[in-house]
């Protein structure tokens, strides 16, 4: 068999599985380099774990970091472990490979001054405005996916917990604080008074009274970097500080009325 026809195959699979569309495209931006880089060797049979040593040196030559590396050789070894489960292959050429010593860093998350400044740009009281700063609190408050975001419906919500739908159709509730519960009761308000007539299964409504897309996101988290913040603004900056505070056992309410907010 083909290589090119392994990863088909493989990715026809994935799909079967219901991994998530988000997931199926990195699989297959990760292991199409692979693949284009061993068009040489010819069938699936004929690859050895000496061909699989000289693509990670060559994308080490190409400076790719360590841990980019090691995503692909995860992806690779599951497309192998798939072919060897098919009986495509007798043997796993990933078998002795073992991933790359990676640099632990230091991640670098919002502060609480950050977030003063972040929730204090948040003072308008049109629909957007409310929309929007409910969107950064719940960001804060639970270290949601922007997907998990986007993707919760109003039978979601309940009295004390939110129902998230989160990759591979996976569900998981999550506590409602007291700071995100003053704020999503402002939303709803305002979302009733926006709506009117029209209907929307979905919490989150756009512009149009229908599901946000991605882009309306991320366009929400980029007007953040005008803030001058002590770290750029994404999607993950906002989990990395859940995270962390949830480590540190520290809660939101102190920040939203804590003196000079």
């Amino acid at each position: 068999m083909k290589l090119n026809d392994l990863l088909d195959e493989y990715v026809l699979e994935c799909q079967i599985k219901n991994q998530s569309k988000l997931t199926i495209t990195n699989v297959k931006i990760s292991l199409s380099n692979f693949v284009k880089s061993l068009d040489d060797v010819g069938t699936v049979e004929n690859i050895k774990g000496v061909h699989i040593k000289q693509w990670i040196l060559k994308r080490q030559g190409e400076g790719i970091q360590a841990n980019t590396i090691n995503t692909g050789l995860k992806h690779i070894r599951a497309m192998f472990n798939y072919a060897c489960e098919e009986e495509i292959i007798d043997r796993n050429p990933m078998e002795r490979i073992k991933l790359l010593k990676q640099t632990k860093r230091v991640i670098k998350t919002y502060s609480n001054d950050d977030v003063k400044l972040i929730l204090n740009s948040f003072n308008g009281k049109t629909f957007f405005n409310v929309r929007d700063k409910t969107i950064i609190v719940m960001l804060l408050e639970t270290g949601i996916r922007r997907n998990e975001l986007r993707s919760i419906k109003l039978d979601d919500i309940y009295e004390d917990s939110i129902r998230i739908r989160g990759k591979g159709d996976k569900q998981r509730f999550i506590p409602i604080s007291l700071p995100l519960r003053k704020q999503m009761i402002r939303y709803q308000r305002a979302r009733m008074a926006y709506i009117g007539d029209a209907e929307c299964e979905c919490y989150f409504i756009s512009m149009t009274r229908k599901q946000l897309v991605l882009g309306s996101i991320n366009h929400i988290i980029r007007k953040l970097e005008d803030l001058n913040l002590s770290v750029k603004p994404t999607i993950h900056s906002f989990r990395r500080f859940y995270a962390s505070r949830m480590l540190e056992n520290i809660d939101l309410l102190f920040l939203v009325s804590a003196p000079g907010t």
